[in-house]
């Protein structure tokens, strides 16, 4: 039934999105190649994916929606079962109290992409500061 583990919780998603921009710039640090401009147009590219990261997603959502409600019928049908042990069934509730966060960009995306376009107008932000540097 899974065939792949499960999505990243909302937090952990958030985080890597933070993070994503500090990892090309410490990369571009360690090979010598870190300046005003080289990090100008990482810190461009990186906002503007992040401003379009949900029209990029929306291509996948559909996808996602049908592994999601796999997954919850699936979890759905096993605790419905009358042969459970209290531990399985304890495993199986946490599993399926833990399905809408894992699943977050299906099931509450707004939350999501309104945190990652912040993140993204910031690091435009940054740049236009960036450029007006090189002035």
């Amino acid at each position: 039934m899974f065939k792949r583990n499960d999505p990243p919780s909302r937090m952990t998603y958030l985080l890597l999105i933070a993070l994503m921009p500090c990892l090309i710039l410490s990369g571009l640090w360690k090979q010598g190649d870190l300046n005003l401009q080289t990090a100008s147009i990482a810190l461009t590219v990186n906002a503007l994916f992040y401003l379009n990261l949900k029209f990029i997603q929306d291509f996948f959502r559909a996808g996602w929606s049908h592994e999601y409600e796999e997954k919850l019928a699936f979890l759905s049908s096993q605790l419905a079962r009358d042969d459970l042990s209290s531990k399985e069934r304890i495993r199986l509730e946490r599993k399926l109290a833990r399905l809408p966060n894992r699943y977050h960009l299906v099931t509450s995306p707004d939350a999501t992409y309104r945190k990652i376009n912040a993140i993204g107008s910031l690091l435009y932000a940054s740049t236009k500061v960036l450029k007006a540097m090189m002035r």
